[in-house]
């Protein structure tokens, strides 16, 4: 082939790639939030965007992967990172809710309660767990409240861990992206979990009662947020920043709308960065081709 005729096939292909890019991006779905310190955000940078497992969390209650909260905002921290990921593909992801106590059954309207599930020592029952729920432990996303006493009931605050299967899956495409605290960039609004349809979401089994006790589940769209454990690197403690408070349940049409553009417009402004890079890795290869 001359090198004209091979240089007029790779545009060809080029101009398809582009265009296919271009003209149907994947739509996304902020899944959720998280605090790190500058240097985690850098790692997540040079990893692409993508979470990196390698750097644990102070305090992995429901297992190891990435702490995530609803919200924005309720950690002190250098930089506020937002997640996404394919919106199709994570709907479809497989999501279990994790009490600290398992529910064994629901007796006249209580939970009758069986084992702990919080903790590393509890790993075995978790794990049981979420395999009677007709899940695979490891490739499953977990929700629970946020235990801040053993001795007491956990909560209200959510927390969701994304494990390294999750995470390092092509198919969810899941990317974060940090900026500093207050930067416009991040997104306002708090993400609805309790409008994924999780079973039994917001149940709780009360470790203090010894048999059984009830709690009503998180209602949907209550406005509160999570607070998960402390990030590898952080210095902070494991309390919500002083003054901190929760979105309010009902936002005004205006700044709901003014969050969904402000949301919008940083996706646009991302997937704009993504495809430049792309183009970019395009034009690299091109050229290889045709300078060997």
């Amino acid at each position: 082939m001359s090198i004209l005729s091979k240089s007029f096939a790779l545009f060809l292909l080029v101009s398809t790639i582009v265009v296919s890019v271009e003209g149907n991006p994947t739509p996304t779905i902020t899944i959720g939030y998280r605090v790190v310190p500058k240097t985690v955000a850098a790692a997540y940078q040079k990893n692409g965007n993508k979470l990196d497992f390698a750097i644990k969390a102070n305090g992995e209650q429901i297992g190891p992967g990435a702490y995530v909260s609803p919200a924005p905002g309720e950690w002190p921290g250098e930089m506020q990172c937002f997640i996404t990921a394919n919106r199709a593909e994570w709907t479809k992801a497989p999501k279990v809710w994790v009490p600290q106590v398992a529910i064994e059954s629901i007796n006249n309207g209580k939970a009758m309660c069986g084992t702990p599930l919080f903790w590393q020592k509890n790993a075995a029952n978790r794990e049981a767990y979420v395999k009677k729920k007709g899940a695979t432990p490891g490739s499953t996303v977990l929700f629970s409240h946020i235990e801040l006493d053993p001795k007491k009931a956990p909560g209200p605050n959510l927390q969701m861990v994304i494990p390294p299967a999750v995470g390092q899956d092509p198919k969810y495409d899941i990317r974060v992206y940090c900026f500093p605290q207050g930067d416009p960039k991040i997104p306002k609004e708090r993400v609805s979990w309790e409008s994924w349809g999780i079973k039994d979401f917001g149940q709780e089994c009360g470790p203090q009662s010894g048999g059984s006790s009830s709690r009503s589940p998180s209602p949907a769209g209550s406005g509160r947020s999570s607070t998960p454990p402390p990030k590898a690197g952080s210095h902070h403690s494991a309390s919500p920043k002083s003054g901190s408070r929760s979105p309010s349940p009902s936002p005004s049409k205006k700044k709901r709308d003014l969050s969904s553009s402000l949301d919008l417009e940083t996706r646009a402004m991302l997937a704009l960065e993504r495809r430049a890079l792309q183009r970019r890795a395009l034009r690299r290869a091109l050229e290889d081709e045709l300078y060997n």
